[in-house]
This record gives structure tokens, C-alpha cells and sequence, in this order.
């Protein structure tokens, strides 16, 4: 199933004027995600990176996937195959002393938005990129759903080795407390987010020592939490 769909569509204009064209527009499925033999829970999202989609939600949830058999995609079932509770990771993670320059976040962040060709085609998706401290962006990820977008992309980084205590997440979305929650239970300490942040993902982001940044526009963000991170 492709991740766009060309449709014909009826431009109406203020002024009366009307004309016949086409139109991208995003598709999406659901998807289900079973720990062993039970239904956790019913997802919205596109049609691509299901296996990455599976390993995110499992690494978030606290289910360890060092054995990636434990992950299975058919059809658009995932099974994370284990037999054991899940971990609480946050309160291993302690505080991360990295630092970034804060002309590399405005340029990481430019680079992933450039990258989003699927919203640029439709105004449809979400995107989620992960960086390091140290590098450049090493996955970029668009998807229907926010929080879909970002597990798939924590997958992929989790699939090339990346050390998450090391990351900068960057999403094009407003910076909810479930998406930073997320993020903590990785030891991810800096995230960025091109949308407003609530007040209880700033009021969580303090107590897990993370640097929330919202707002990027342009040449100006705004950093609500430990900004000594940003140099």
C-alpha cells in the first residue's frame, strides 16, 4: 500500500471560480500490537516501517528487544513476543551532561524538515528525526501519527546501534507530555519540537532532567527546561 494516494479533487474559490485537479493525500491503516497472546492496542498510522514501529513501542513500553525475534510483523499484526513484565528505564537513566551548540539545533532541525517530502506533498504527516551530539541526523521518519512517527523513528535509530543517551530527538509536532514521556524512558536528554509545548510535558521534562525546546521558528526557539545543555 503506497504512503500516498492521488485523488481528484474540486479547487472553489471566494470568487466563484472552480477548477478540477489532483490532489496527494495521505493514507493510513491500522495496526495492532499484541504483547504475547493479548491486544495492547489499536494504532493509526501509515503503511510503511512496521517492524520499526514494533521495536519503538516495545524499547518505550519497557520491553526489551536485544533478541529482535521478539518482534514479529504479519500483515499488519505486530506480536512482541516475551514472557516478562516491563522495565522502568527512566529512573536508571541519571543526568546527562552533553551539550550542543545552538546553531547545530537549528540546523539539524532545518534538515529534517527538508527532508519531510510526504508532508510537503500533502500537509498529511508528522515528522520525527533523531540526531546525535556528535553527528549529523541519522533517521528521519514521517508518518500520519505523531506518536507513531516517533516510535518508528526510535526503531530505526535503535536498528543502527545509536546510543540514545546521546540523541536529540526533533519532531514537527507540539510537544505533548506522552512524546516526552517517551523520550525520558530512552535517557533521551534533549528534544526539540517545532510546536507549543503543554505544561505538564515542561513539568515532566524538569523532573527527568531533559532539555525541552519548542517553538523552532526560523532563527529563534524557546528552551523551558535545563538550558545549560545549549551552548
Amino acid at each position: 500500500m503506497e504512503l500516498i494516494v492521488k485523488i481528484t479533487t474540486r479547487k472553489v474559490y471566494i470568487s466563484g471560480k472552480v477548477v478540477d485537479d489532483e490532489d496527494d493525500v495521505a493514507s493510513e491503516v491500522t495496526v495492532n500490537v499484541y504483547i504475547g497472546r493479548s491486544l495492547r492496542v489499536s494504532l493509526e498510522t501509515s503503511p510503511h516501517k512496521l517492524l520499526e514501529l514494533g521495536i519503538g513501542f516495545a524499547l518505550v513500553h519497557g520491553y526489551r528487544v536485544d533478541d529482535l525475534r521478539k518482534v514479529e510483523v504479519k500483515g499488519r499484526d505486530i506480536y512482541i513476543h516475551t514472557e516478562n513484565n516491563p522495565i522502568e528505564t527512566q529512573s536508571l537513566c541519571g543526568f546527562s551532561d552533553v551539550k550542543v551548540d545552538r546553531r547545530k539545533i537549528f540546523e539539524l532541525f532545518r534538515e529534517a524538515m527538508d527532508k519531510a517530502e510526504y508532508f510537503k506533498k500533502t500537509g498529511g504527516f508528522h515528522v520525527s528525526a533523531l540526531a546525535t551530539v556528535y553527528s549529523g541526523i541519522v533517521v528521519v521518519v514521517e508518518d500520519i501519527s505523531r506518536h507513531c512517527a516517533l516510535y518508528k523513528a526510535l526503531g530505526d535509530a535503535f536498528l543502527k546501534g545509536v546510543n540514545f543517551r546521546e540523541s536529540i530527538v526533533l519532531m514537527s509536532s507540539r510537544a505533548a507530555l506522552k512524546l516526552v514521556e517517551a523520550l525520558a524512558s530512552l535517557c533521551i536528554p534533549i528534544a526539540v519540537f517545532r510546536g507549543a509545548p503543554t505544561f505538564e510535558a515542561i513539568d515532566f521534562a524538569r523532573k527527568a532532567s531533559i532539555t525541552l525546546i519548542a517553538h523552532v521558528r526560523g532563527d529563534r526557539m524557546n528552551i523551558y527546561s535545563y538550558p545549560e545543555r545549549v551552548l
